[in-house]
C-alpha cells in the first residue's frame, strides 16, 4: 500500500490511484503545512476503512517526515524496511 502510495505522490503510479490521494493543505498557516501529509476521508463503516482511499492516507501519515519527503524510490524501500515497518504494523 504504502508502495502504490509512494509511486502514486510522485509520478509514476496509475493516475486512477493518484486520484484518490489529496495532499493536505492547511487553510492557514500552520506547521504541518509542507510535511507530505495526505487527506484522510472519513468513513462511517469498517469497510470503508478497507479502502484504499482511506487506508493509504491513513497508513502514509504515520511514517516519520523524512521518509515521506524521499525523494528516491530505492531509498524509500530502504528506510521502509528498517525499524520502521515493524514500529507501523503494531500503530495500525
Amino acid at each position: 500500500v504504502l508502495l502504490l502510495a509512494y509511486k502514486s505522490l510522485n509520478g509514476s503510479g496509475p493516475t486512477y490511484i493518484s486520484d484518490l490521494l489529496r495532499q493536505y493543505e492547511p487553510s492557514r498557516s500552520l506547521r504541518s503545512a509542507g510535511t507530505g501529509l495526505l487527506v484522510v476521508p472519513k468513513v462511517i463503516t469498517k469497510h470503508g476503512e478497507a479502502a484504499f482511499s482511506f487506508c493509504a492516507p491513513h497508513i502514509w501519515n504515520k511514517l516519520p517526515e523524512d521518509l515521506r519527503q524521499e525523494t528516491k524510490l530505492t531509498t524509500f524501500k530502504a528506510k521502509l524496511k528498517t525499524p520502521c515497518l515493524p514500529w507501523l504494523l503494531t500503530k495500525f
